[in-house]
């Protein structure tokens, strides 16, 4: 059934088709047979001018003959150019004209170099555009038409009134006139309609003059971009290739000039990678005759090449990073975002490298070293003021084990098994303190003023010597590397004695346990000495 439908359609469409060709080919030779004619008859009439000069005598006719003649002779020529126009169906013949001129000017040398875009813009719309200006010039011829007709009614309308015989013969004379301009504007509007037939007939159906117009570019200018695009990355490939392995052939060695060396030729070849990857694409087009691509590209390598004019001191200042002359060399320290990285490899890309931190790698665009300066570094500088399963104290008190450090975050676990997350610039900023390296324990006994007699003699020697001896029996009496008790200061409501004590790091999670501890044994010297604790507050510090 719908195969039915189809061929039906099918066979209606072929039908209008033959109509319409049929009837444009009709008018064609019906307007072609009226030219002839008209042709004809106006070579006898010039014919017939020709014998009434022969044999006159007067000058004022023979003046008026001559004008009469060059009237007909114009219009002749403008028989003749419409007879071909509608017998060849081409209206513009300025294509065919052929002017040479051997004088150099600018502007024209610019006009061919630019003719080919030109054309291509104009060839994209050429269609409509055709059919856009045929439909405008019907509109005018029709209104050209109405006016002439409307002018020879009104020249009959006044050769009807009584006149005298000059009056009327300049009439008849206006008359001839506005009929032989309206047989122009009616050959005019008919060539002009069988022209927008024609365009209309061939215009076809728009998804079929897309699927037309993409076959077209594929298998022409498509593939010549295909075929350069390809030249452009194989060529740019093929060299670079080359460039990494030269590089690594001539790196073999630690000395520093193969190291320079090594540089120099990367930098080169990476140039002449660009260089000749242009060359080939250029090559390719200009081979294949495509002066339309060619020229755009040419125009936007000028183009490229007048913007990065300006920026031609920052090129010349990334080169000397790249050959390891600037201000940042490689295998030196950089600080970036407030952390200290080691420049790895200096390239388009450098690489950075901080090995205390998880994920301690950046690639960082080599822009952005231009504006920084490295230095030399010390094997014993740190990289980081802790590393993971380390136990730090904070500005904030906050007090917990390393769990994750990277560049972003550092990540703590505190007090009941939660983990606290910083930035790790605001984790810097609050000064860590790393105890796991060891740590000093500080603890401020505040005695009354009832013992300031032996407050610097008895009092301070039993006290070191009964927290020597409960430190002795604890636990961390082999991580207790010192302990120093002294009088520290008189104040109005107490006496202070400072007690302090040095820790291994190995007892790092223990910190808090260690404090309270030595806490709670100055207490019990106190209770077992019978000795006054002041009544200040922050008794034990």
């Amino acid at each position: 059934m719908n195969s039915n439908l189809q061929a039906e359609e099918s066979t209606l469409e072929t039908n209008d088709q033959n109509n319409i060709s049929s009837t444009v080919e009709n008018s064609t030779q019906a307007r072609i047979s009226e030219l002839s004619t008209e042709i004809t008859s106006i070579r006898e009439s010039i014919s017939e001018i020709d014998r009434q000069i022969e044999f006159s005598t007067y000058e004022d006719e023979l003046d008026s003959l001559r004008n009469q003649k060059e009237n007909q002779q114009v219009l002749l020529a403008d028989k003749l150019i419409a007879f071909e126009q509608i017998a060849t169906g081409i209206v513009d013949q300025s294509v065919f004209d052929e002017t040479k001129s051997n004088d150099f000017s600018w502007h024209k040398e610019l006009k061919e170099i630019f003719k080919p875009i030109v054309y291509e813009l104009k060839k994209l719309t050429e269609r409509p555009r055709q059919i856009d200006r045929l439909t405008s010039e019907i509109e005018s011829l029709k209104l050209q038409q109405e006016l002439a007709v409307s002018a020879i009614n009104k020249l009959h309308e006044l050769k009807l009134l009584p006149n005298n015989s000059e009056i009327h013969n300049n009439l008849n004379n206006l008359e001839i006139q506005w009929q032989n301009k309206l047989s122009d504007i009616n050959n005019n509007l008919a060539l002009v309609s069988i022209q927008l037939e024609e365009k209309q007939q061939n215009s076809g159906p728009h998804s079929g003059e897309i699927v037309q117009f993409l076959k077209d570019f594929f298998s022409g200018r498509g593939l010549n971009l295909l075929l350069a695009t390809l030249a452009f990355s194989l060529t740019l490939i093929t060299l670079r290739f080359l460039s990494h392995q030269l590089e690594r052939f001539i790196r073999r060695g630690s000395d520093r000039e193969r190291r320079f060396f090594s540089r120099l030729v990367h930098v080169v070849f990476q140039v002449l990678a660009v260089l000749l990857a242009l060359f080939s694409l250029l090559a390719t087009l200009y081979t294949l005759g495509d002066w339309l691509l060619l020229t755009l590209v040419i125009i936007f390598l000028i183009g490229l090449a007048i913007a990065l004019r300006n920026s031609l001191p920052q090129y010349l200042g990334e080169v000397r990073l790249l050959l390891n002359l600037g201000p940042v060399r490689e295998g030196e320290r950089i600080m970036y975002n407030g952390l200290p990285w080691r420049v790895s490899r200096l390239n388009i890309h450098s690489d950075l490298v901080n090995p205390a931190l998880t994920g301690g790698r950046i690639r960082l665009p080599i822009t952005e070293l231009s504006e920084m300066v490295s230095r030399r570094w010390s094997r014993t500088e740190p990289w980081f003021p802790c590393k993971p399963k380390d136990f730090v104290i904070l500005n904030d008190e906050t007090y917990g084990e390393i769990l994750l450090q990277t560049p972003d975050t550092v990540q703590l676990k505190v007090f009941g098994g939660s983990v606290k997350t910083y930035k790790t610039q605001e984790f810097l900023d609050l000064s860590p303190r790393n105890i796991s390296e060891g740590f000093g324990i500080s603890v401020v006994l505040k005695l009354d003023h009832s013992l300031q007699s032996e407050i610097t003699s008895g009092v301070i020697e039993k006290l070191r010597e009964q927290i020597k001896q409960l430190l002795d029996s604890s636990a961390y009496k082999e991580h207790i590397h010192q302990l120093n008790i002294e009088f520290d200061q008189a104040n109005i409501l107490s006496l202070d004695v400072i007690i302090q004590a040095t820790v291994s790091g190995e007892c790092a999670s223990d910190f808090n346990n260690i404090r309270r501890f030595i806490q709670k044994g100055a207490i019990e010297c106190c209770d077992r000495n019978g000795w006054t604790i002041s009544k200040a507050n922050n008794v034990l510090q």
